[in-house]
């Protein structure tokens, strides 16, 4: 990103809250010590795959931290915004239920920002990884995509026998959470659709 780029000539930033850090409602209505000002968007933005090719970038806010954030083009994130909202509550009926609680169930929930009707920007999840580059052992290394080795495998070899443990079980109670809150709401996978 140089100076020519509309991010790059954007200024006084220091009162606009950076999008993907969450901003609860306060009856005061006073936001101004709440506000998490942005310094400004880190010069390096890498193209990420994908059909409309998003953008991930940082922003670098007032309070010293550093946001990752994927923005997309041509992708309506309205759908996106609404249903991390419905998972956000779902989440504290979950915790609110004595079974699920003791059970530790939720869906991990991230920021969406739509910003037009065909453009938003996203909150980058830290430490995932996706499923679909063929990480898993004995996945052929062409369906794993281009630019990946079969080094890969070797995120999920992990040396102690209690830490598989504990990321399976993360893994099982995401997927039940997430299967039984779709299931109640009767959400499809909506990626089917053809545009």
């Amino acid at each position: 990103m140089t100076k020519r780029d509309p991010l790059g000539q954007l200024e006084s930033l220091d009162l606009i809250h950076c999008p993907t850090v969450e901003l609860p409602v306060l009856k005061t209505g006073n936001y101004r010590s709440h506000i998490v000002g942005i310094r400004r968007w880190d010069a390096k933005v890498i193209v990420v795959g994908g059909i409309n090719a998003p953008k991930k970038l940082a922003c670098l806010c007032l309070n010293g931290t550093k946001r990752t954030q994927l923005l997309k083009g041509k992708d309506d994130m309205r759908q996106d915004a609404v249903m991390q909202q419905v998972f956000g509550i779902m989440n504290i009926l979950l915790r609110h239920d004595k079974e699920t609680a003791h059970r530790k169930l939720s869906v991990r929930t991230y920021k969406v920002v739509p910003l037009s009707r065909q453009s938003g920007i996203l909150e980058w999840c830290n430490n995932t990884m996706p499923i679909v580059r063929g990480c898993f052992p004995g996945m052929p290394v062409s369906a794993a995509g281009p630019g990946t080795d079969s080094g890969a495998e070797k995120v999920f070899q992990l040396p102690e026998a209690g830490v598989w443990f504990e990321r399976q079980q993360n893994y099982i109670k995401s997927v039940a959470a997430s299967s039984m809150i779709g299931y109640v709401l009767g959400i499809g996978d909506r990626h089917v659709q053809t545009s």
